[in-house]
């Protein structure tokens, strides 16, 4: 484990972490099921969600408010006309 820190990450190195992870997230197994439902997410990506939100989403006030954190809110984002109008080669 100490070589995968440093950077020397061989497949069985992969493996013991992927392990370690499964062990970890065993508590967390319904909350983990509850993200293998939705379309698209596997373990990998489901495990990131509870670690990140947490098992349950009752810290947010409301459904925004973790989607503003991880930077995918919708908003006034310019459209690719917009941004090469204003981005105009000079000369």
């Amino acid at each position: 484990m100490q070589l995968a820190l440093q950077g020397c990450l061989l497949p069985h190195h992969r493996w013991l972490l992927g392990e370690m992870i499964e062990q970890q997230m065993r508590p967390f197994q319904e909350a983990v099921n509850r993200w293998l439902t939705v379309p698209g997410i596997k373990h990998r990506l489901a495990w990131t969600q509870v670690a990140e939100v947490g098992p349950t989403v009752e810290a947010f006030p409301s459904a925004a408010d973790p989607v503003s954190g991880a930077g995918v809110c919708p908003g006034k984002q310019p459209d690719r006309r917009e941004t090469q109008e204003r981005h105009h080669a000079r000369g």
